[in-house]
């Protein structure tokens, strides 16, 4: 995390962001959803890491993940409409998966 903006709502997130210790500022894990029986209507608030084709970045404490970093901060980031890219192919575009959705 090099800089964080919002819409509404920074401030608290914030305080709590800066107040934290530890590596808060490190990706801990990448969320792809695969689930083809959830799905977010486009205009919906509804933000979880389950649908398919959302892209959740998670930040700081990740022992929940088995990880190792123990920062007093964790937060998930959903990003809607995203777009993912491995090696060269497009896993989800504009938010939606796109690599093996037909194997689904």
């Amino acid at each position: 995390v090099t800089s964080l903006s919002a819409a509404k709502g920074l401030d608290r997130f914030k305080a709590f962001y800066d107040a934290a210790s530890g590596p808060k500022d490190a990706v801990s894990v990448l969320d792809i959803g695969v689930n083809p029986n959830m799905t977010v209507p486009q205009k919906s608030k509804l933000r979880t890491f389950m649908p398919t084709g959302m892209v959740t970045v998670f930040v700081g404490n990740d022992t929940w993940a088995g990880g190792k970093n123990d920062a007093s901060f964790g937060a998930p980031l959903f990003l809607t409409g995203a777009q993912v890219t491995i090696d060269g192919k497009a896993i989800v575009e504009g938010g939606k998966l796109v690599l093996g959705t037909t194997a689904m």
